[in-house]
């Protein structure tokens, strides 16, 4: 299965290593963004070894958070929008602040690719979760086989109309995207 594959990847380290280069080569170079080296001299299937960087865990940084938020939303969105090779963990134990600032991506072992079609679609989500358009939200998963054809999309409809004002009502600083993520996979 996905997962079982995704956690045997994930132990491979040379795999990881690859991710890496990867995300370097990709967002390397975007303003604010920091990615470690892989030292491949001493990386190995089973060892991975990567730059040091001083820094701190982004979630132990308020001083600077609403430039690192931007900064991270900038590269989430590149990420999923423009290339499609994204990173699947990116949690404050795998984000860290550097010493002058910059936002660091670490552990490359959940990394995945979004089609263009699902970009387009990503796109369209948020525009239609946005402007809480519901009914065109369900016509889309349906187009992109996410609910399967012939459901009753009426009853979905009303579920996102009655569980996701709440999440939508949220100030930009409360805002969560894990809890949208979890009110729409508990209408699903």
């Amino acid at each position: 299965d996905e997962f079982g594959a995704l956690i045997y990847e994930e132990m491979d380290y040379v795999a990881e290593a690859l991710n890496a280069d990867k995300f370097q080569e990709l967002y390397g170079d975007m303003e604010g963004i920091k990615v470690p080296k892989v030292h491949w001299k001493h990386t190995r299937r089973k060892v991975l070894t990567l730059e040091w960087v001083n820094g701190v865990r982004l979630d132990s940084a308020p001083a600077r958070k609403p430039e690192l938020v931007k900064t991270l939303l900038h590269c989430s969105l590149k990420q999923m929008l423009g290339n499609g090779f994204f990173h699947a963990d990116p949690h404050g134990g795998n984000l860290l602040v550097t010493d002058v600032g910059k936002l660091c991506f670490l552990d490359f072992g959940m990394m995945s690719h979004v089609a263009p079609k699902q970009r387009y679609g990503i796109i369209l989500a948020v525009v239609h979760l946005v402007n809480r358009d519901w009914e065109a939200m369900v016509n889309l998963y349906v187009r992109l086989g996410f609910i399967p054809l012939g459901t009753d999309t009426k009853v979905i409809v009303k579920a996102l109309e009655d569980g996701l004002p709440d999440v939508m009502d949220a100030t930009v600083a409360d805002f969560n995207f894990t809890s949208v993520i979890k009110e729409l996979g508990s209408i699903m």
